[in-house]
């Protein structure tokens, strides 16, 4: 048993983020659909302002040098003009982008959960 766990291939970074953060994802994902985000326009262009303030804040990281060296391909994955785009299709008036996380202190989203729990609550109001 012992020969398979030590020549058993280094999970991806990626892998061991997520297996690292479920506990946070899921709460996190509990919490916005608790909200039932897509139960009517109305509620669908909230979850998108929550959205844009959330992908409108990480934005930058997706174009950080270093973050692209640890992770290749990152510059490929953002969704902040995706949100926008959505926001323009339903109507909805595209806010000011929010405030950028210029540095990263750690790859896990732990630290970010509290402040993503703050915006949700702020952006959906009596919503929740």
């Amino acid at each position: 048993m012992n020969a398979i766990v030590k020549n058993a291939p280094q999970l991806p970074l990626t892998k061991r983020l997520k297996s690292g953060t479920s506990g946070d994802h899921d709460s996190v994902d509990n919490l916005v659909m608790g909200s039932r985000p897509f139960e009517s326009l109305e509620r669908y262009g909230y979850f998108l302002r929550l959205q844009h303030r959330f992908h409108g804040s990480i934005n930058a990281l997706y174009q950080d040098a270093e973050l692209n060296r640890l992770l290749p391909g990152l510059h490929e994955l953002p969704r902040f003009a995706a949100v926008e785009q959505d926001l323009r299709d339903i109507g909805q008036d595209v806010p000011t982008a929010p405030a950028a996380i210029t540095r990263l202190s750690t790859l896990s989203w732990s630290p970010l959960v509290p402040d993503f729990r703050r915006l949700v609550r702020g952006s959906w109001g009596a919503f929740l």
